[in-house]
């Protein structure tokens, strides 16, 4: 947007050193809270996934008198979905919505899906 507003169709504006500086530190800086939150929620995934397993792993080995008592089934199921949990920051960078909308427009996003799609096979 900040690139689109600059754009000279709007205003005869010029395009000083500084200001691409400004754009492109700001962009930097964009991308590299994308990578910090996605790297920081994966480690809060790891570890809440080894927290787990060892906690299901003491509550198989513990004999409870009775089902109720003995939270395993529960924790399995749990555990499974975290597993599985495929939202948010924990979504793979190129299934990314933001990335999406960036490359629908272009026809990048074809191209970006059989991209993927043949690296899958």
């Amino acid at each position: 947007m900040l690139l689109l507003a600059r754009n000279s169709w709007w205003d005869c504006w010029s395009w000083p050193v500084a200001l691409v500086l400004i754009f492109g530190f700001n962009f930097a800086l964009a991308i590299a809270s994308v990578v910090i939150l996605q790297r920081a929620a994966k480690q809060a995934k790891r570890t809440a996934e080894e927290s787990l397993t060892k906690k299901l792993k003491h509550l198989q080995a513990r004999i409870a008198p009775s089902p109720e008592q003995n939270d395993a089934p529960q924790a399995e199921q749990l555990l499974e979905e975290i597993r599985e949990l495929r939202r948010g920051a924990f979504v793979p960078f190129w299934e990314n919505p933001v990335i999406s909308a960036v490359f629908v427009p272009s026809g990048g996003m074809t191209v970006l899906q059989v991209l993927i799609w043949f690296m899958g096979r």
